[in-house]
């Protein structure tokens, strides 16, 4: 993890909207600096100020363009008082999707994760997902029905499922800085949806 250091506070400054042919919009200040193909065919540095109609800018979101799922790490050791868990071995639309799940709607515990839901609006997706992580972990997911209400929460628990998720950059960090993480962002499109998905 790399730490910011300095910060600058510069004020307030005029922004540019750069509408490129694609359809893809981009705000900035006039500062703001974009690679342009030239035409004499240079790739050069150009300030948002500077970009007018008819300049070409190579640019295109979702950089990472990847057709193979990515191979996870596995533990190597697991706490004799540990119970063994299934580790995946590819990153594929079931896992994605399950990792969504837990990133918008779970937390980590000393023992495991829980995946919060309700009885109402979310059964289904509860029932899903117990079977998926079964299916995915081997882990008997347990779903809590609590009375007198409707929350529905979904438990994991086992320690060598927070050392693989961590080991695999998949752990969920506290809810205000959640990311995506990169091994998804990394990976084929479909399974980048099914990570929206769950989430």
């Amino acid at each position: 993890i790399a730490l910011s250091t300095k910060f600058y506070v510069n004020g307030v400054a005029p922004t540019k909207k750069i509408c490129l042919s694609s359809g893809i919009e981009l705000e900035c200040t006039l500062k703001h600096k974009y690679r342009i193909l030239t035409e004499d065919g240079l790739y050069q540095w150009c300030t948002a100020e500077d970009l007018k109609v008819g300049d070409v800018m190579p640019y295109r979101v979702g950089g990472y363009e990847n057709d193979v799922y990515q191979t996870l790490q596995r533990l190597e050791k697991i706490g004799s008082r540990s119970r063994a868990i299934d580790q995946p071995v590819l990153l594929d639309e079931d896992l994605a999707c399950f990792i969504g799940c837990y990133f918008a709607d779970g937390s980590n515990h000393y023992k495991g994760i829980r995946i919060a839901g309700n009885t109402t609006t979310k059964y289904d997706n509860m029932i899903h997902l117990q079977n998926l992580a079964n299916d995915l972990f081997g882990i008997p997911a347990k779903l809590y029905d609590r009375k007198n209400t409707i929350n529905l929460d979904l438990y994991l628990t086992s320690q060598p499922l927070l050392n693989w998720l961590e080991l695999n950059g998949l752990l969920k960090e506290k809810s205000d800085q959640v990311n995506i993480p990169q091994i998804i962002r990394c990976s084929p499109p479909s399974v980048i949806l099914a990570f929206i998905k769950g989430f």
